[in-house]
């Protein structure tokens, strides 16, 4: 059913007019309806402060109805915020008004309100009534895992349950395959329509049209554990059917589960290059394949050139929330995949980043930082990117410790499953009270634990590092930033920003940037390791490279460890897989050289001085290059870039602008 803006004004006309309602998240404030005006397609409503009575005017024009009619679909839970870019008093009392109406319903989804349109179970208008997540009405969504093929993969799966149970005494194998027919006949849909596991109370569930529309392992689960809290399900499970009910469903739960699974780890082997659908243009590709390497990236360069622009760019790009038109996404200033965390320069310590448990309170403290994290945990299939403005302006060694140390964690366990050391302790560690109401801060929930699948991660293992996080920080340098160690180098891409046209600026180029579609396979599951990757590159000529790199930089604290070496194989691999016909071993060395070998270098005319006669040079191969400029680490790393990736590459550039500096100011480093 298609949502009109004549149909939503027969709802809101519903509406008693001068009485206040209830806001959706009950408060000081109130709203009010005034008047509703068919003809003209305006809405007159009022907030209503509780305290003094005083009435403060808002509309639903024609614009406004029409936006909420184009973005609001049956039976799919939406954020009225998300809707028109922004929040605030207006948007409270405009939602306060929608979820009075008969039709729309409050619904939780983990711990984010939202409304609901569900023109199929007629509420009571005049009250915010709730629906939880489990009880909406699965809707036709045209997707190509149709309900039969689902019913057919589900009884592979019993199928191959009763197969491996049969040497056992489980009832799956000394039932044989009948039971595969008596579990099934629990969920189908009979000649009546009605399904069995619903007819105790078949008005409560009349809903659901059919169980194999249901994919979403969470919702199954929630639909399982309400059943089980229903004493009439119960004794009618346990009477008449010996918990074949009950079981059918858990079991279902079960197979959604490892078919979510295994859909997630079947796209985890490096991918084939026709998997990703990337746009012409390679102006973006060293972002991508940045990220496709390591989740953590630095832009850095002078101010104004859209260093967080870039990172919003990335968000508007991957984003899965609806738009009515293409071009509303990148008007979307604030998707539901990014978080921009301002850095001040009081930060010296995690608690900052992390949060805190507090004495005084008695609670944990969290921060956006963490509740961010959190969200993206929720939505792991969608890439959440977290920008650090201003990354610099504190010591980041010291305010990002947990996550420094935790990014250098990551892999898979034996089960495929992304893991990383945890940012905060596991929440049992702060004792039952605590670590509880730790997860009910997050979740909203009574006693999440019990249920929450994620809540139980977070108990007992702790919050650790999603695989869709990317986290990128924009750096300027000048007289009020901090410079970065090694450590945070070492851990970290750095792409520098400092080129500005006019010319695609006058044009609109430098706000061009192209939507990614297979940003799943891209983005989000990447390979952790160089074994996974080194037989589909020339990982000989990667190495060759490397050492000779190395040989130079002995004795120096400049070396480059395994670390970079893994990450050197990977980007490579990445910049193969990304670029495609366009791959060129040159041009990923060339780009991985500015990210991670030039950006380490630092120091002035006697810390980067080297002899002639240094035997380093004969064992790297080096050359006079004829420049005209002295002998130093630097003109001796560009004699090996020559020699491995060629001439008039970016690395090349960069060194030679590295080596005007240090003539001039007898210091320089790759940042300023």
């Amino acid at each position: 059913m298609k949502l009109t803006v004549a149909h939503l004004l027969e709802l809101i006309d519903e509406l008693p007019k001068g009485i206040p309602f209830e806001y959706v998240k009950p408060g000081k404030n109130k709203a009010m309806l005034l008047n509703v005006d068919k003809e003209k397609c305006r809405v007159e409503m009022a907030r209503v402060t509780s305290e003094t009575n005083e009435q403060s005017p808002c509309f639903f024009t024609e614009d406004n109805l029409q936006t909420i009619a184009d973005s609001v679909f049956e039976n799919k839970p939406f954020v009225i915020d998300k809707i028109f870019n922004n929040g605030g008093n207006t948007r409270s009392v405009w939602e306060s008004i929608l979820a009075n109406t008969s039709e729309f319903y409050k619904c939780m989804v983990q711990r984010n309100k939202n409304l609901v349109w569900v023109p199929t179970k007629k509420g009571h208008a005049g009250i915010v009534e709730e629906m939880t997540f489990a009880e909406i009405p699965v809707s036709e969504s045209g997707e190509t895992n149709n309900t039969r093929n689902i019913r057919e993969e589900f009884s592979y799966f019993l199928s191959s349950c009763v197969k491996s149970s049969r040497t056992t005494n489980n009832s799956l194998g000394t039932y044989g395959s009948s039971a595969v027919g008596s579990y099934l006949s629990m969920l189908d849909k009979r000649e009546d329509g009605t399904i069995l596991l619903f007819d105790y109370n078949p008005e409560k569930w009349k809903h659901i049209q059919d169980v194999y529309q249901i994919t979403n392992p969470t919702q199954a689960e929630e639909i399982y554990n309400q059943l089980l809290q229903d004493s009439e399900f119960v004794s009618r499970n346990f009477e008449n059917n010996n918990n074949w009910r009950a079981g059918a469903l858990n079991l279902y739960v079960l197979f959604l589960r490892a078919r979510k699974y295994f859909s997630r780890v079947l796209t985890t082997s490096p991918i084939k290059k026709e998997s990703i659908t990337l746009p012409q243009s390679k102006a973006h590709l060293p972002y991508l394949t940045a990220l496709r390497t390591k989740p953590f990236m630095l832009l850095a360069g002078i101010s104004g050139t859209g260093k967080s622009r870039i990172v919003r760019k990335l968000a508007q790009a991957t984003t899965t929330q609806h738009y009515v038109n293409d071009s509303d996404r990148w008007d979307d200033n604030r998707p539901e995949n990014f978080e921009l965390i301002q850095v001040k320069p009081n930060w010296h310590n995690s608690m900052d980043v992390v949060g805190f448990y507090s004495n005084i309170s008695k609670k944990y403290e969290f921060t956006p930082f963490v509740e961010f994290i959190v969200k993206a945990w929720q939505h792991t299939d969608t890439p959440y990117f977290l920008c650090l403005d201003e990354m610099n302006l504190a010591p980041v060694e010291e305010y990002f410790a947990e996550f420094l140390s935790a990014i250098e964690s990551r892999s898979n366990d034996s089960e495929g499953n992304y893991i990383t050391d945890p940012i905060i302790k596991p929440f049992k560690d702060f004792g039952e009270s605590v670590g509880k109401g730790m997860l009910k801060h997050l979740f909203g929930e009574a006693d999440p634990i019990d249920k929450n699948p994620l809540a139980v991660q977070f108990y007992e293992k702790g919050l650790t590092l999603p695989p869709n996080l990317m986290v990128m920080g924009t750096v300027n340098m000048d007289e009020t930033t901090f410079s970065f160690s090694r450590k945070v180098l070492d851990r970290a891409m750095s792409v520098e920003m400092n080129e500005v046209d006019y010319d695609k600026f006058l044009s609109g180029e430098t706000e061009a940037f192209p939507l990614l579609t297979d940003f799943n396979a891209l983005l989000v599951n990447r390979p952790q390791k160089a074994s996974e990757v080194k037989d589909d590159i020339e990982s000989e000529k990667v190495v060759e490279y490397l050492k000779d790199v190395n040989a130079l930089l002995e004795d120096t604290p400049f070396k480059l460890g395994y670390r970079a070496a893994n990450e050197a194989m990977l980007y490579v691999a990445a910049n193969k897989e990304l670029a495609g016909e366009k791959f060129s071993m040159s041009t990923a060395l060339d780009e991985f050289s500015l990210m991670k070998i030039l950006s380490r270098i630092e120091g002035d005319d006697q810390r980067l001085s080297i002899d002639e006669n240094d035997p380093r040079i004969a064992d790297a191969n080096i050359t006079a290059d004829g420049d005209g400029q002295r002998l130093n680490l630097l003109t001796c790393l560009r004699s090996i870039v020559r020699n491995h990736i060629g001439n008039d590459t970016q690395t090349e550039k960069k060194i030679a602008s590295m080596c005007r500096t240090l003539e001039r100011e007898h210091f320089v480093s790759y940042w300023g």
